[in-house]
């Protein structure tokens, strides 16, 4: 079975009756792994919750990085770890700027992710896919020709395991015509804090409410911790992928807030 179609909610859930949709945990994981410890609330969760699929997008150096400073010790003794679960879809970072950075580079830092597999590293060093952040919203001949060429980069990309998914990131809801030609798995339609989230106009509801659950990802930062749950509960309705933290936006992906342990019960709750 392709790894995608398994990250997609299950239907089944431990013999009970499912009240709401599954959706998945995605973590954007920016925080450096100084001991072996600093990831374990997500090992945590993973383990704790072997129905729930996680995406994780690892970042070493605001992308794949580059000798003399990789191969990275803590990277490349965490990332095997990760990668040994059943539920994980890592993906690599990747910013291309709203598609104003050098498309070369940006091939370049695919490129780097796929060579892990063939970099003097332990096994298991790898990424699923990339995760394209600031991609643009607003569509142009450049930015759809843009986001076509670096998305089929991923899918043809050697040393980049499969299923090989594309998450585009623009944080907010993108044209259609803009985004459908690259085919992304995911689009992240809001990154917000919950403030901004709650003055929606009426189109940006309708649009979101529109977008095909099955590639929505919604990402939403400083959410006060008595509004997770209740939050959880309404956006799995509209989004197969989330993540949402009491954190700020400066800390929110660098370390794990006191709402980490209710999210992650939140997103396994089969209760409405």
């Amino acid at each position: 079975m392709n790894l995608l179609n398994q990250l997609k909610p299950s239907k089944k859930q431990d013999g009970h009756h499912q009240k709401l949709p599954r959706s998945s945990v995605v973590v954007p994981l920016h925080m450096y792994p100084l001991t072996e410890e600093t990831w374990e609330p997500l090992y945590k969760a993973i383990r704790s919750h072997p129905e729930l699929q996680f995406i994780i997008i690892v970042n070493p150096n605001s992308g794949p990085g580059a000798p003399p400073w990789w191969p990275d010790p803590g990277y490349v003794r965490e990332i095997p770890r990760l990668n040994a679960f059943d539920n994980v879809c890592t993906l690599g970072y990747v910013r291309i700027d709203y598609c104003h950075r050098p498309q070369d580079e940006v091939l370049a830092d695919i490129r780097a992710y796929g060579k892990w597999t063939v970099d003097e590293v332990p096994h298991g060093t790898f990424v699923r896919g990339i995760f394209f952040d600031e991609s643009p919203n607003n569509f142009s001949l450049n930015g759809v020709k843009y986001l076509e060429t670096i998305s089929d980069e991923v899918r043809r990309a050697e040393g980049i395991d499969h299923p090989r998914c594309v998450l585009q990131n623009p944080g907010t809801l993108p044209e259609e015509r803009l985004v459908a030609p690259s085919r992304p798995d995911i689009t992240a339609v809001c990154e917000e804090t919950l403030e901004r989230y709650h003055s929606y106009s009426p189109a940006e509801k309708v649009g979101i409410g529109a977008w095909p659950r099955s590639q929505c990802c919604m990402i939403l930062h400083t959410v006060p911790k008595q509004q997770i749950r209740p939050l959880v509960r309404e956006l799995r309705q509209r989004a197969a992928y989330l993540f949402i933290t009491e954190l700020g936006i400066g800390a929110c992906y660098q370390k794990w807030g006191s709402g980490w342990e209710e999210f992650i019960d939140a997103m396994a709750s089969v209760d409405p």
